[in-house]
Order: C-alpha cells, then sequence, then structure tokens
C-alpha cells in the first residue's frame, strides 16, 4: 500500500506533538516494520532539521543509519520504543551514515531522494 510522501521529511508529523529542542530518546528501541532496526543513538527536533541516528545492531553490523522524522509514526514512552513506517530492507539500502559526509549537501540530497522515492513509490 502506497504511504503519501510527507510534505517535509524533515519535521516530526502533524498528528505528533514533540517538544521542541533535542529528543532524549537514546537507547530507545526503533520498531520498523518488520521488527527491530535497532537503538536511537541521537534524535534531534529542530525545525526542518529533525532526524534520528539509530545504531543497527547485528542485522547491519557497524553501521548507523539516520531516519528522517516524518518516519516515526509513534513514540512509546513507556516501552522506550519507537515506531516507524519502513522495513528493515529500505533501511539497509538506505545512504550509508558517515559523521564526514553527514553534514553534506550531496549526503542530504541523496538520502531526502531516497526516503521520498519510497514514499513516491509506495515501496
Amino acid at each position: 500500500m502506497a504511504t503519501d510522501t510527507p510534505a517535509d521529511l524533515w519535521n516530526y508529523r502533524d498528528s505528533y506533538h514533540i517538544p521542541s529542542g533535542d529528543l532524549d530518546l537514546s537507547g530507545f528501541e526503533v520498531v520498523g516494520r518488520d521488527g527491530s532496526i535497532g537503538t536511537v543513538d541521537k534524535a534531534t527536533n529542530r525545525v526542518s532539521a529533525s532526524y534520528l541516528i539509530v545504531d543497527t545492531g547485528d542485522w547491519h553490523a557497524g553501521h548507523q543509519v539516520l531516519l528522517p522524522a516524518a518516519t516515526v509514526e509513534r513514540i512509546d514512552g513507556d516501552r522506550r520504543l519507537v515506531h516507524v513506517d519502513r522495513s528493515r530492507k529500505e533501511i539497509e539500502e538506505a545512504p550509508d551514515l558517515t559523521k564526514k559526509d553527514m553534514r553534506t549537501a550531496a549526503f542530504q540530497d541523496r538520502l531526502q531522494g531516497y526516503y521520498h522515492g519510497l514514499y513516491d513509490t509506495g515501496l
């Protein structure tokens, strides 16, 4: 089933209120459509620049992924879970995150293009 493209990948969905400033989600488990993605290393809530950095653990060993805020469906603070609307395969195929490239325009363009492509095609 196709998912509509969020208006802005870098903001949390309008239906979910997130307080301003950095989020303290460190250590929360990130759960995708088909299981655990990993644990949150860092989360931000900056206007038009919100994202999660997730350590993927054993299934994609040695990697961290950057998930745009719009991928977050809901946060369960009691159970320390962040639910996202992407599968493990979709996240594994996203552009690799390196500290060096993270803030470059080229990386941001690749990442934005990748996730917009998923929403546009309904993969």
